[in-house]
């Protein structure tokens, strides 16, 4: 017995059909609402049989529910009408499960072969994006980086990166080059945990003279730079050539002796609080550029590349994910079938992002980062559709998917640009803004 309302819609693409339920009873009656101009071809299931008469379909009797599945299995959404409308919820488990699901059924490679496959792509390549996390948020850096016996080595003089080390030893480092399709595409994603390196040890030399720095150099410093390890806990690699090979395009790596390796580092007295403000004394001297200009600035480098590195983090980790990504109004979207970086998004809607180019000397610098508040779109409302058409990606072709791809939004809150060409023009290198499409209930 039934005593509703449905309303069964095609968004935007033509069919909306209003279905009424009038009264329970062995047989129901159905009308379809007079709005409906559009053409219906005839429809048959069980007892079912609506017929096309220029504005309006002439009533029919229906004894079940197979109606309201005919209009599912073809492509129709189905809500009620006669409920108050309830919020949309993002099925965040789901997500988090979707690659740890496909992953159980994936063509591996063997540990040796991927192994050898992962550092040949680290060190074809010398920047990548460092994400750490403290309470107050995600920090997401590009930064050139030394891969050496399996670690990664970055020396910096300071930064809001350090928050997060200070408070959270684990991080997330992105490899990644432009995203020019699918059948053309690698990256590698690594989790890991963060040490300090105490300046002029052993291991701290060791990396000097990989990055050919001369000692004395740094002596002169009024302060030595700092220098970062990161221990790998794991590698995602994602690689289209695997599939030619016969492998899953993504592959998984554990690194067993990660936990051994943070159990034998040496403790000292790292000063982050130094490094914490390094940036942010800096930045009290820096000659600014006009926010206009600089606005044009940064929206054109975002506008000139289609890639960056997305971190979201939770109590348990640090995610960074290379990603396409679309810029909209001010604004960063991202489509995803899922992953570890939606664990994060459920528990921190804080999130980073880095867009950058290899680097190639303090001459030719370029980057942007971005500070966020991320939110889910929900599948097929106006904003999905808008940005579906700006990817050229045709409804009837995401409809036929099990289920919808996930649509994240970045508002930005704040935008670091790094440049060197300001320096020529008198201008700090590094320069500071506001996000301009910013809510007011976020500031």
């Amino acid at each position: 017995m039934l005593n509703t309302q449905y309303l069964c819609s095609k968004q935007k693409l033509g069919n909306v059909l209003k279905i009424k339920v009038i009264q329970p009873s062995s047989s129901f009656l159905s009308t379809l609402s007079k709005q409906d101009n559009h053409k219906l071809q005839n429809l048959k299931l069980s007892t079912i049989s609506l017929q096309p008469q220029r504005n309006h379909v002439q009533n029919c009797s229906i004894n079940e529910f197979p109606l309201i599945n005919h209009f599912q299995k073809n492509g129709y959404s189905i809500q009620s009408s006669n409920k108050k409308s309830q919020k949309w919820e993002m099925d965040y488990d789901a997500a988090v499960n979707y690659w740890l699901e496909k992953d159980k059924t994936s063509v591996h490679m063997e540990e040796g072969a991927l192994k050898k496959r992962i550092e040949s792509y680290i060190k074809a390549h010398n920047t990548c994006a460092l994400a750490t996390g403290s309470k107050n948020g995600i920090r997401n850096t590009s930064i050139e980086y030394n891969y050496v016996d399996g670690c990664f080595y970055f020396f910096s003089e300071g930064g809001l990166k350090f928050k997060g080390l200070q408070e959270n030893k684990n991080v997330g480092i992105a490899i990644c080059e432009p995203y020019v399709g699918f059948t053309n595409y690698k990256s590698v994603e690594v989790e890991g945990v963060a040490i300090m390196i105490e300046p002029f040890t052993d291991e701290y030399l060791k990396i000097m003279k990989c990055r050919k720095i001369p000692v004395e150099t740094m002596k002169k410093l009024s302060s030595p730079m700092n220098l970062i390890k990161v221990v790998v806990k794991s590698f995602d690699y994602l690689d289209s050539d695997l599939k030619k090979e016969g492998f899953s395009n993504r592959q998984h790596l554990e690194r067993k002796e990660a936990e051994r390796e943070v159990k034998s580092a040496r403790e000292w007295g790292m000063d982050y609080d130094a490094a914490i403000n390094y940036w942010l004394k800096r930045d009290k001297t820096t000659a600014l550029v006009k926010e206009a200009v600089l606005k044009e600035k940064i929206e054109s480098y975002i506008k000139a590349h289609n890639t960056c590195a997305l971190a979201t983090g939770s109590k348990n980790g640090i995610r960074n994910t290379p990603i396409e990504y679309n810029y909209v109004d001010g604004c960063f979207y991202f489509f995803s079938e899922g992953g570890l970086k939606f664990k994060g998004l459920k528990e921190n809607k804080s999130v980073s992002l880095a867009i950058y180019e290899p680097y190639s000397g303090f001459s030719s610098l370029k980057s942007v980062n971005v500070d966020g508040i991320a939110s889910m779109i929900e599948p097929f409302s106006d904003e999905y559709l808008k940005i579906l058409e700006t990817k050229k990606i045709p409804v009837e072709m995401l409809k036929k998917l099990g289920k919808p791809m996930n649509l994240i939004k970045v508002t930005v809150k704040s935008y670091d640009y790094l440049d060197s060409d300001f320096n020529k023009e008198g201008f700090g290198y590094r320069q500071h803004m506001k996000g301009w499409s910013l809510n007011e209930k976020y500031k």
